[in-house]
């Protein structure tokens, strides 16, 4: 399926949800724990971000999608757009040495990442906003937080529940403060009781869970992205 495709099939569920895109900042936060093994040799990781990519290319201006990988650790892989994204998961992310890999499952980890990319020091857009407001980059300062800043959009893909509860319920309560909406899409049968009753409990995050992602449509799995929930929340940003 090629991007402009699924593009114009994100249009389709767009228009489906009554939404109308706000500019905003895309992540993806993708597991890589040892239970995942499967889903990255069978190309449905690369599928999905592929559908995630599509996504954040009607609402990101620079039509890019940022990437981290995550098990008990973390990684920022890099931005994902239409010209990288053909094998992007088999170059950037399998290949990859430097990233860890195939551990257990932490979500903290990778969500404080997240924020310290587009509200601290780390990665590339954090450091633009501290030369832009007079603050130091990464090299061992705090950037100032930018002053209008767009809504956030997290989508974090995992296919089992995590070890770190109560770093991970305290890092997403920090959330609240910002213009930020988690998306959370559990994929495959596993038991993933808790993190629906955590997202439900939070007015800047949803949950939906995928049995089955061999074979599914484009637009269930887009519509699980561009949740309901997360519909209503992007209205009220613009």
């Amino acid at each position: 399926m090629s991007m402009i495709n699924l593009v114009k099939k994100t249009e389709i569920v767009l228009q489906k949800r009554g939404i109308t895109p706000v500019p905003s900042q895309v992540a993806l936060a993708v597991d890589i724990s040892g239970s995942m093994r499967d889903e990255y040799q069978a190309g449905i990781v690369q599928a999905v971000v592929e559908r995630c990519l599509a996504v954040a290319m009607k609402f990101d201006s620079d039509q890019l999608l940022d990437v981290w990988v995550f098990d008990d650790g973390h990684g920022y892989v890099g931005q994902a757009t239409m010209n990288s994204i053909d094998g992007f998961v088999a170059r950037e992310i399998v290949a990859n040495g430097t990233l860890k890999k195939w551990g257990g499952t932490a979500y903290a980890p990778v969500l404080q990442s997240i924020q310290a990319h587009y509200y601290g020091t780390e990665g590339k857009k954090a450091s633009k906003l501290g030369r832009l407001f007079g603050a130091k980059d990464k090299a061992g300062e705090v950037a100032r937080q930018a002053v209008g800043e767009q809504p956030l959009m997290i989508l974090l893909i995992t296919d089992g529940e995590n070890m770190d509860r109560e770093a991970f319920e305290a890092t997403l309560q920090a959330l609240r403060s910002r213009r930020a909406y988690v998306q959370f899409v559990g994929i495959g049968n596993s038991d993933l009781s808790y993190l629906e009753a955590v997202a439900e409990a939070e007015p800047n995050a949803g949950f939906v869970q995928l049995r089955q992602l061999r074979g599914i449509e484009d637009e269930t799995l887009l519509g699980a992205l561009i949740s309901p929930e997360f519909s209503k929340w992007i209205g009220k940003q613009g």
